[in-house]
C-alpha cells in the first residue's frame, strides 16, 4: 500500500508489531509525510530522493525484508546519492574549487560505506568486445592494412 501524500510505501505489518496506534505515530511512520519537517514532498530533491530510495529498498529484496536500521540506512543513502548529483551538476557547470572536490570525495566514501553496511555488491558483467569490421563500419573507418 502506499501513501498519495509522500508516495513512501506503508507497511501494515510493521504498525501491528508496535504498540502504539496510529494516531500517537509520527507522519513518517504512518506514510503520509517523507520527512518529519520540512516541504511537501514535491520539490525536485524530493522527488529524486524517493525515486532512488525505492530503487535501493527493491534491489534488497522489498521493505517487508529490511530491519527498519536497513531502511534507515536506504533513507540515508538516497539523501547523500541527491547531494552528489547536485555537487555533480556544479562540477559540470565549472565549479571545481577544492571544497567542491573535497566534498564530493568524503560523500562518495560515506555512500560506499552505507551500501558495503546494507550488503549491496558489485556484480561484474561480461562484455564482449564488437568485431573490429562491425567497429570500422559503424565509425566509417577505413580498415588499415
Amino acid at each position: 500500500m502506499e501513501s498519495q501524500a509522500s508516495g513512501v510505501a506503508r507497511t501494515p505489518d510493521r504498525a501491528a508489531k508496535g504498540a502504539a496506534s496510529v494516531m500517537v505515530r509520527s507522519k513518517v511512520t504512518n506514510g503520509t509525510r517523507v520527512f518529519a519537517a520540512g516541504g511537501d514532498g514535491r520539490s525536485a530533491w524530493t522527488r529524486r530522493w524517493r525515486d532512488l530510495f525505492r530503487q535501493h529498498i527493491a534491489d534488497l529484496g522489498g521493505e517487508e525484508a529490511l530491519s527498519a536500521a536497513e531502511i534507515s540506512l536506504c533513507r540515508r543513502a538516497a539523501a547523500i546519492e541527491v547531494q552528489l548529483e547536485l555537487l555533480e551538476s556544479r562540477m559540470s557547470e565549472g565549479d571545481m574549487s577544492p571544497e567542491t572536490g573535497d566534498l564530493h570525495g568524503r560523500l562518495s566514501g560515506h555512500l560506499r560505506r552505507l551500501f558495503e553496511v546494507l550488503g549491496v555488491k558489485r556484480r561484474a558483467k561480461t562484455v564482449k568486445a564488437p568485431a573490429t569490421a562491425a567497429l570500422h563500419a559503424h565509425f566509417d573507418v577505413e580498415a588499415s592494412p
